[in-house]
């Protein structure tokens, strides 16, 4: 009602405008004159402005109720603000394993935080990633040198047979095994965060003084949660995106029973590693499978996890978490210290190396309906020599459709190899040497970055992290 009064008795000839300095809260009707003057008042002086009534007089501004409420909406609307920098920042913390704010060099494509000097490693050589070798010597042509360098080492050592998996929702590496024999009691799950190249274990290891066998006569550990004990994985250890979590499938052959309740301990599940909450659960399957010094791998065409030993095939249907055993009439002739590896382009496993030496590769194509059997073959590849071996690195390129091999050629050195299944053929990769692996499941390609990476290193001596960027057009031209 008032308003409707004050724009009654508006002036003929007067215009309406807001109060100077009041950030646009006080307004009044203001006669040409008091205009004028007010315009000449706002410009010889920067003191706090007027405002003028809709009479004649001029006078400080007064805080009306509208006045502070809309002071404090605008003070509300500059915290929201502030807090969601802060949400967006701590996010941002989060997404890189809580080191965020020492990380240089962040690119991000589709919406993925990626590492740009990953993503911009010079093609075909390999290059250490971790520890990260001095400045000086990152460019330097005589990269032997860092061979001779200390090297800063984790709280604990990568085992020979031990195996990796690659957490492709979170683009991380994944350590799970030990070399045990009574000597080594490491259960924990280590991690590599490739965004931040730094190394974090998930818990510590367990006292061997709880292992034990539960109800159902398991190999457990733990004093309070539930952990597998200490084990040869070997290449039994698959990242499964359906479930996200980590497939375990082999047994604690090798690792002595510490405890009189451990010597109870017949049965060896398959463990299902929860990435989310970092907790361990049997697959509780009475005739469940169990593998020693074999392989497994993950298969996105029938989301299963297959894994191969003594010639029987089994696969481990993820939606059921059910292990099915797949009919036999032939069969791969492979033994034990093996890779196998998923062919994405052509739906094909294939097995390279084999106890005592091999260059051969067994190939499986699974049959339509995947319970029923597929068909083996046997290949000899052409091309370069590729020297016969065992548990040597393995890894798929799935953007290139080919593997990548680093097979020991003796005790002192590995070479590097690319197997292309199309032409059958090895090429080995120029410049591609690299200190002998010895026993080694530990190489994943990352296929965002679309690097290979490789964990090196011994009981002995530091861990370190090895990247590979293939480019097989580059490849094709140094031939």
């Amino acid at each position: 009602m008032r308003r409707s009064r004050e724009r009654s008795r508006r002036p003929p000839g007067s215009r309406r405008t807001c109060g100077i300095g009041s950030g646009g809260l006080g307004r009044g009707w203001l006669s040409e004159a008091a205009q004028e003057w007010l315009g000449a008042r706002g410009r010889q002086s920067s003191t706090r402005a007027k405002v003028v009534n809709a009479e004649t007089s001029i006078g400080p501004t007064k805080r009306t109720p509208q006045m502070w409420y809309r002071n404090f909406r605008w003070k509300t609307r500059s915290l929201y603000l502030v807090a969601a920098v802060m949400a967006i920042g701590c996010a941002f913390y989060w997404k890189l394993g809580g080191n965020a704010l020492g990380v240089e060099g962040l690119t991000i494509i589709d919406g993925r935080f990626l590492n740009t000097e990953l993503l911009n490693l010079p093609a075909n050589r390999w290059i250490r990633i971790a520890p990260e070798p001095p400045a000086l010597l990152r460019d330097n042509p005589f990269t032997a040198i860092q061979n001779f360098l200390p090297l800063p080492s984790e709280d604990w050592t990568r085992q020979g047979h031990s195996g990796l998996a690659f957490d492709s929702k979170r683009d991380r590496l994944l350590i799970f095994g030990s070399n045990s024999h009574g000597e080594n009691w490491d259960n924990s799950v280590h991690e590599f965060n490739i965004l931040t190249l730094k190394w974090t274990t998930h818990y510590p290891a367990s006292s061997p003084k709880s292992y034990r066998a539960d109800e159902m006569g398991y190999a457990v550990a733990g004093d309070t949660d539930i952990f597998p004990w200490a084990m040869h994985t070997f290449d039994n250890i698959v990242y499964a995106p359906p479930i996200d979590s980590l497939v375990v499938s082999s047994k604690i052959d090798h690792t002595p029973p510490p405890t009189a309740a451990a010597k109870e301990a017949h049965a060896n599940p398959t463990w299902i590693y929860h990435l989310d909450s970092h907790e361990w659960k049997k697959l509780r399957q009475a005739d469940g499978p169990a593998f020693f010094a074999a392989a497994s791998t993950y298969d996105a065409a029938t989301s299963s996890v297959w894994a191969f030993q003594y010639g029987q095939l089994w696969r481990l249907d993820l939606t059921r978490l059910e292990w099915r055993k797949i009919p036999a009439s032939q069969s791969a002739k492979l033994h034990i210290h093996y890779t196998m590896v998923t062919d994405e382009w052509r739906h094909q496993f294939m097995f390279f190396g084999d106890h005592g030496g091999s260059n051969a590769i067994w190939v499986y194509t699974p049959a339509p309906d995947p319970d029923q059997e597929g068909t083996w073959e046997k290949r000899q590849p052409t091309g370069e020599l590729c020297p016969k071996s065992q548990h040597f690195p393995v890894a798929y390129d799935s953007a290139q459709g080919v593997f990548l091999l680093v097979p020991d050629e003796n005790n002192e050195r590995a070479i590097t190899l690319v197997y292309s299944p199309d032409d059958n053929r090895y090429i080995r990769v120029p410049g591609g040497e690299m200190p002998a692996n010895h026993m080694n499941y530990m190489m994943a390609y990352d296929p965002y970055h679309r690097v290979m990476l490789l964990v090196k290193g011994t009981w002995k001596t530091p861990v370190t992290v090895w990247a590979f960027r293939l480019d097989m057009k580059s490849l094709a031209r140094a031939q």
